[in-house]
């Protein structure tokens, strides 16, 4: 089945907000020095690269075809671990948005 078609319009939200938690994990995981070197830095990357495909899947559901929706993208702080990485610039110009 079809994200898009399965999507009753709260899926795509549903995908964002869980793409800002990821982001906000992956920036924790970066900050936590408790953690090895190494570990904090696998799991911060593997919880970054995550939140941009929910990300994609939150547009593959409908999600960031309005420019309120677009918007979130830079004024979400919790995103702020994404905005340097080069598949987040990516995703961004392939919905037509900017930072």
């Amino acid at each position: 089945m079809n994200v898009r078609s399965a999507n009753s319009g709260n899926a795509g939200v549903i995908l964002f907000r869980l793409a800002c938690s990821y982001s906000k994990t992956s920036a924790s995981l970066a900050n936590d020095t408790s953690m090895p070197n190494k570990d904090r830095e696998e799991l911060a990357e593997q919880y970054a690269v995550s939140a941009i495909k929910l990300l994609n899947c939150a547009r593959n559901a409908g999600y960031f075809y309005k420019a309120d929706e677009q918007a979130q993208l830079r004024a979400n702080a919790d995103l702020e671990a994404l905005r340097r990485r080069p598949e987040f610039l990516q995703f961004v110009k392939s919905i037509g948005g900017t930072l």
